[in-house]
């Protein structure tokens, strides 16, 4: 096995292409005076080969408010001191179809946190009590829910605890440090009923507390480092397996991580196990603030699409200076903050941005995402009402079947231009090794809305398999695989197309599409 190499040969060659129309986008999105180029996909530069792709690299979270009844986005159209203005009937995690749609996803992360689980106490004792300062209760029984739908869906928990007003108050009602108790009755309960528990996170994005929560409860870094350490040396004492994961900070398109605390928290603390942020590339009408407004168009410019490298780069340094072998995490993104855009983060105009931080994550050292929200709102996988998949329902689904092996940093030719970045085309690779062949699966993005690419391979790789899968004739809402929709349960060979002399007939990449491609060397 060569890692840190560029492969030197290539094995496999599979095509998944993707691109649907929509319903309420503009109809300049879909020009029919089309230009035809061609994408020479040969390498350039030295390429950075990183660690394999993990079958759970790709995560799904459920906001806390569905699951406890809280406040949501859905139904709402405002953002109310952080977080929507609807309140939210608790997710029926007993529904048929959700089960079966989640585990077709199957062996991954859940992630159960958001805003409202800053207001949640832990009612183990089945008291029926809200101390001051909570606003939403967990039963026992809502906890058993948790764990069945865990466990049917093949999912590890990950679960945000209380790090909000509630917690860090007194036995007299006084504003305190962070305290510990009723945190450890769950934690303690969870491991004593060997629950399917990955690790437990302190906190949701302490850098908004002052907007959530009021200005009393703003948080600085050091007070946040001081409960962090607390919370991590409780949860190893009691399973020293769990992994304590954070700071899940807020960082907002353009601007970054506002209310600056990571400074003063990665200096205190002692020990962390994965470091995640959150970032979302741009944000719904609902925010009354935004600094990327949600648009038909925005996630088709690559400047946009990189805009989260900056981010990634800001975590990746403080890695090399004090936490090495952390491993790091996007801990939350959708395709729009506040709840999704309305007819954007519900289409394939999402996938496209869905499919694409995927790769630029996996070829930048990100070892997970976590993807915001698993169903509801505008920005979930599957549509709440119907509990049908939405489009980038089936592009976490091709991720979790189609792409394995090592993520490949490196740059290629495309229409003879070494630099693919002006041409609205975005090419990845990942390296699969197995036994003495070295399979190659290439990830293409097209972004034009007035260009189709031919793709074509070295000779050598002529032969394929391949799935097409394009829109319902204008909805984008709507996704066909070989040009009927997508059967669940699918099993992979029944992706698969064989196709000889790829090198020679190349596939067209329409405007506004990807596909994923595996080779086989002839």
């Amino acid at each position: 096995m060569r890692i840190g190499k560029y492969p030197g040969s290539i094995g496999s060659l599979l095509i998944v292409l993707l691109f649907v129309s929509c319903r309420t986008v503009p109809q300049q999105l879909f020009r029919s005076d089309l230009e035809l180029e061609t994408v020479s996909i040969e390498s350039v530069g030295t390429p950075i080969v990183y660690k394999e792709v993990s079958p759970d690299f790709l995560g799904f979270c459920i906001d806390s408010s569905q699951i406890f009844g809280g406040k949501w986005w859905e139904g709402s159209d405002v953002c109310v001191a952080g977080v929507g203005g609807a309140e939210a009937s608790e997710l029926d995690l007993q529904s048929g179809n959700l089960v079966k749609l989640t585990g077709e996803l199957g062996n991954s992360v859940l992630r159960i946190g958001g805003s409202e689980a800053d207001k949640l106490y832990y009612d183990i004792q089945n008291k029926g009590e809200k101390p001051e300062g909570y606003d939403l209760s967990l039963t026992k029984k809502r906890w058993k829910e948790i764990i069945d739908f865990c466990k049917l869906s093949n999912l590890k928990l990950l679960f945000t605890i209380n790090a909000g007003p509630g917690s860090r108050l007194d036995k007299k009602g006084r504003k305190s440090e962070w305290q510990p108790d009723n945190a450890r009755s769950l934690i303690k309960f969870a491991h004593d009923t060997n629950s399917p528990v990955f690790g437990w996170e302190y906190g949701n994005e302490p850098n908004g507390f002052s907007f959530i929560h009021g200005h009393r409860w703003k948080m600085t870094g050091s007070e946040y480092a001081n409960g962090f350490n607390s919370f991590y040396d409780m949860v190893k004492d009691i399973n020293p397996s769990y992994q304590v994961v954070g700071p899940a900070i807020a960082h907002w398109p353009v601007i970054g991580e506002f209310a600056n605390l990571s400074k003063d928290f990665f200096r205190k603390i002692k020990n962390i196990d994965e470091i995640t942020f959150h970032y979302y590339p741009q944000q719904s009408r609902r925010g009354a603030v935004r600094t990327r407004t949600a648009r038909h168009d925005t996630m088709l410019s690559e400047r946009n699409l990189d805009d989260v490298l900056n981010v990634i780069e800001h975590y990746k340094e403080i890695q090399a200076d004090k936490f090495t072998n952390v491993p790091l995490w996007i801990g939350e993104t959708g395709n729009a903050q506040f709840g999704g855009e309305p007819g954007v983060s519900d289409t394939f105009l999402s996938s496209l941005w869905f499919m694409d931080l995927l790769c630029l994550s996996a070829t930048n050292g990100i070892e997970r995402v976590m993807r915001q929200t698993l169903i509801g709102s505008d920005y979930g996988l599957i549509d709440s009402e119907t509990t049908q998949p939405r489009p980038d329902y089936y592009t976490a689904l091709l991720w979790k079947r189609m792409i394995k092996g090592y993520p490949v940093s490196v740059q290629y030719y495309v229409s003879g231009n070494e630099d693919q970045q002006r041409d609205g085309i975005r090419i990845y690779s990942f390296a699969d090794y197995k036994d003495d062949e070295i399979n190659l699966t290439f990830v293409v993005i097209n972004l034009n809305t007035d260009k189709e690419f031919k793709i074509n391979m070295p000779v050598k790789y002529g032969r394929s398999r391949f799935v097409i899968a394009k829109p319902v004739p204008g909805d984008v809402s709507k996704v066909l695989w070989n040009n009927i929709p997508p059967r669940l349960p699918v099993q992979d060979e029944n992706i698969l197309i064989p196709y000889d002399n790829f090198s020679n007939k190349g596939i067209v990449l329409p405007p506004i599409s990807y596909a994923v491609i595996k080779a086989y060397e002839i």
